[in-house]
């Protein structure tokens, strides 16, 4: 798929324009991340509590050179696991020093920011907003924050435990 639209993009590209994308599919039974990545910012998750940025390979972006492989890769998540995605609008807002927000004070953020994905979202972009202070917004801010609860055997266990079953 990657591949393929890749092709089209420099088929249609006049402008000489590129695109990054990331695009993952969470197996919800057994908690397998897979995911491709065209160049997108790394994402960054949280596991036992802990953010850190994944690693991961960086594979090409879209729409510059014909013929590229997407490699596939997996994580494994784990019951109470995050994923939180953004687009480079959240780390490179500016402030009126025209420094950016960047990747340190986003894994701090990160840290504070509630249990839910509407708190943590609502307390990234509070923050990034609270950087910037009057400094114009020069980029989209686009989030998205992924909380895998465990299975449903999982989550069913976890619910049968706490009733005494």
């Amino acid at each position: 798929m990657f591949s393929k639209t890749n092709r089209a993009l420099i088929r249609s590209n006049n402008e000489n324009m590129f695109v990054t994308v990331f695009c993952g599919v969470l197996d919800t039974v057994t908690g397998v991340f897979t995911y491709v990545n065209a160049g997108h910012n790394p994402p960054v998750i949280r596991h036992n509590g802990q953010w850190q940025y994944m690693k991961m390979a960086q594979y090409p972006i879209m729409g510059v050179v014909e013929d590229l492989s997407y490699s596939v890769s997996q994580l494994q998540l784990h019951s109470d696991d995050a994923l939180f995605l953004y687009t480079d609008g959240v780390t490179e807002a500016a402030n009126e020093e025209r420094r950016f927000f960047g990747n340190e004070r986003l894994l701090k953020a990160l840290t504070v920011s509630g249990d839910s994905a509407s708190e943590g979202i609502d307390g990234i972009y509070g923050a990034v907003k609270e950087f910037a202070g009057n400094a114009a917004q020069s980029d989209d801010i686009t989030m998205l924050e992924l909380i895998y609860w465990g299975s449903s055997e999982e989550r069913k266990e976890s619910y049968e435990n706490s009733q005494g079953k």
